[in-house]
């Protein structure tokens, strides 16, 4: 009953949560991949109160969005280039250990079988025109905005900032 309470709060609350982009109202959105816009790093401290991978050995990030529910998550600790063919055929014949389902509009939920205590759900909202934030730090038009809300819904536990890493039109090491 407390999880049922807790996501129908979650989803009253994402108009109010999110005054930042547009939400997310079709999962094909998501499809393919996404590479993490790394910001100066007092910047993503503030973006990660709680993250899942380490800060330098793990700072470049790349989630992809496949068809029949398969979410991918690729690391590294310097900064390279991938497409989405090269990282879906990466992992073609491997085991799929995480997961994504659309929950509803703006709502997408992650599952990791082999940790269920890093299951989330995340807001995700689509930036349409260049805005800055934390200062002067630039979020490019088309970034998908993703977040997972803290339980009073009242901030943000882990924030992350994605380029389509096939949108060729913005750089991907945006720091300005």
């Amino acid at each position: 009953m407390k999880i049922i309470f807790t996501f129908t709060i979650l989803l009253l609350s994402i108009q109010s949560v999110y005054s930042i982009g547009v939400t997310v109202t079709d999962s094909n959105e998501l499809m393919g991949c996404w590479e993490r816009t790394i910001y100066p790093d007092d910047v993503m401290t503030q973006m990660s109160k709680q993250d899942f991978y380490h800060p330098e050995l793990q700072k470049y990030q790349w989630f992809c969005f496949f068809e029949n529910n398969v979410f991918r998550v690729v690391t590294s600790n310097k900064k390279e280039v991938h497409t989405t063919q090269e990282l879906k055929s990466l992992y073609n014949s491997m085991p799929a250990p995480m997961s994504w389902k659309w929950v509803t509009d703006g709502v997408v939920n992650v599952k990791h079988a082999d940790d269920s205590s890093l299951n989330a759900h995340w807001i995700v909202t689509r930036i349409e025109k260049d805005m800055h934030v934390f200062g002067n730090n630039l979020i490019p038009k088309n970034s998908l905005f993703m977040a997972i809300p803290t339980q009073d819904l009242q901030n943000f536990v882990t924030v992350r900032v994605l380029r389509n890493i096939n949108d060729k039109s913005v750089k991907s090491d945006q720091n300005p």
